[in-house]
């Protein structure tokens, strides 16, 4: 396994802790069984660091542990969480870390450097992907799984959070700009390295 390879499941475990911990740091809501929580914030900082690939992989790690029953999710695991009235944001998750490096890479191949229009872009594109999509998931599940009307749902698990969705996207996008030439260095350390010669040679 060469060193690049290393140094991208690093940055992947890297990225999974993070998301635990954020899980951890939770505020429960005594009318709805939807917490207040960080992940969406880490879901937003495993697309910042990592290429699409590992930003996949570092939040789906997370609900394979908690599927096999560490508590990775403030505490709660197994299939029954996973598969509960939150399931919905979870499974969405992994894909929401995704579409944000995705994202990332689109906006540096049109032009590179911070410019507003790109802060302006980062903060729409940290909504979208971290909370918006994930409520057009985890709402209907929520929905089903609690038996729930689309209103009754939308008052329990949308609308009392989309402040605090706001506020973290905003501290992302300042995040993403104050250390901007680290993390554009870091996805370049993720890149596949070339071929040994030995492959090379085998090739020819």
């Amino acid at each position: 396994m060469n060193a690049v390879s290393i140094r991208s499941l690093v940055y992947i475990a890297l990225c999974s802790a993070v998301f635990i911990v954020f899980s951890a740091i939770q505020l429960k809501m005594a009318f709805s069984p939807v917490p207040i929580t960080l992940q969406t914030m880490a879901l937003i900082i495993a697309g910042m660091l990592l290429k699409p690939r590992a930003a996949f992989v570092s939040v789906a790690i997370v609900l394979v542990l908690g599927l096999f029953g560490l508590p990775v999710f403030g505490g709660k695991s197994g299939l029954t969480h996973i598969l509960g009235p939150t399931g919905g944001f979870l499974l969405y998750f992994p894909f929401g870390a995704m579409l944000v490096s995705v994202c990332i890479e689109a906006l540096e191949k049109r032009t590179s450097g911070l410019t507003v229009k790109k802060i302006i872009s980062l903060l729409v594109i940290f909504l979208l992907f971290s909370s918006w999509l994930a409520y057009v998931v985890g709402v209907p599940w929520f929905m089903y799984n609690l038996k729930m009307s689309l209103g009754e749902s939308l008052g329990l698990a949308c609308y009392p959070y989309l402040l605090g969705d706001a506020i973290k996207a905003v501290v992302s996008v300042a995040i993403f700009a104050a250390l901007y030439k680290p993390i554009m260095k870091l996805r370049a350390q993720q890149h596949t390295a070339p071929a040994s010669p030995t492959t090379t040679a085998g090739a020819a």
